[in-house]
Order: C-alpha cells, then sequence, then structure tokens
C-alpha cells in the first residue's frame, strides 16, 4: 500500500496516471494499491505499480521529473515532502491497457527467443 495524502501528487495519479514522488524510507516496488487516508481508515484509489529511480543529493535533481510531480516548481514540491524524503519513485496507475502493453512486450520476447533457439 503507498499513501497519497497530499492532493497535488494524488491529482496527477488520477488525472495522468503517472506521479513522480518522494519518500523517506526504501520501500518495496512492483504492484500495491493507492490509498488516501491512514491505516486505520483509508480509502482506496487504484492499483498501481512503484518503481524505484533516484537517490535525490540535490534538488536540481528533481527537475527531469518536476513535469509529472503534480507540483509547478521544485520548492513547492520539497516544501510538500517529508523533510527527510531523498528516494525518488514512479507511481504508476494499473490499467488494463498496461497490462495489455506488458502482455504484448512479453509476447515479443518469447518470438524473440525462440528465433534465437530455432536458428542457433
Amino acid at each position: 500500500m503507498i499513501f497519497f495524502n497530499v492532493p497535488e501528487a494524488r491529482n496527477q495519479l488520477i488525472e495522468k496516471g503517472l506521479v513522480y514522488t518522494l519518500r523517506s524510507s526504501t520501500r518495496s516496488v512492483g504492484r500495491t494499491r493507492a490509498v488516501t487516508g491512514s491505516y486505520a481508515k483509508n480509502t482506496p484509489l487504484c492499483e498501481v505499480a512503484i518503481s524505484r529511480m533516484i537517490t535525490v543529493r540535490h534538488p536540481e535533481d528533481l527537475y527531469p521529473y518536476l513535469h509529472h510531480s503534480g507540483f509547478n516548481d521544485i520548492d513547492t514540491w520539497l516544501s510538500k515532502a517529508t523533510p527527510s524524503a531523498r528516494t525518488l519513485y514512479k507511481v504508476e496507475k494499473f490499467t488494463i491497457e498496461k497490462v495489455i502493453e506488458n502482455q504484448e512486450e512479453l509476447e515479443r520476447i518469447i518470438r524473440e527467443e525462440e528465433e534465437r533457439n530455432r536458428f542457433g
């Protein structure tokens, strides 16, 4: 489970299907549920796929990701993040289109592997 209680980041994920988010600790990656609220009482938002991107050492490290952060500038983004947040994650809404895209990619890889095995 990953929480989205900051409106800018939550809206970016829901409306655009992709958000870059700063987190203070190393977290698991892969498929999970995005929620808003708390552990005791939360509201599911959507299924997501999480990928670890970079450790942020300087604010300017965030510039390539700003467009998909939900914020207009780095200072505002950092002001809404936990002060110790230095790990950047990419969070994508998991949709049927994403499943189909992944399936097509898998089928392509299998075909290429079969071709290599067949022809040496």
